[in-house]
């Protein structure tokens, strides 16, 4: 999360240094996933803006993919 740039009042999130710490919404899978074996696990950003930067670092945008639980 970038510390000096803020989008409506919140830290953005930047690729290569953010993650989301637990995945919401899928405990119904509590017999892990069928792919990855976890449930709830951490969340990595897949895709981020071209040309867009904060600190630096390339800018996540509301639409762009995450990786899931970890993977």
């Amino acid at each position: 999360v970038a510390r000096s740039v803020r989008a409506n009042g919140h830290p953005v999130v930047v690729y290569d240094m953010s993650v989301v710490p637990t995945t919401i919404g899928d405990a119904a899978g509590a017999a892990k996933g069928v792919k990855s074996g976890t449930v709830q696990g951490k969340c990595y950003p897949k895709e981020h803006s071209g040309t867009v930067r904060a600190e630096g670092k390339l800018f996540v945008r509301h639409d762009d993919l995450f990786w899931m639980n970890g993977q």
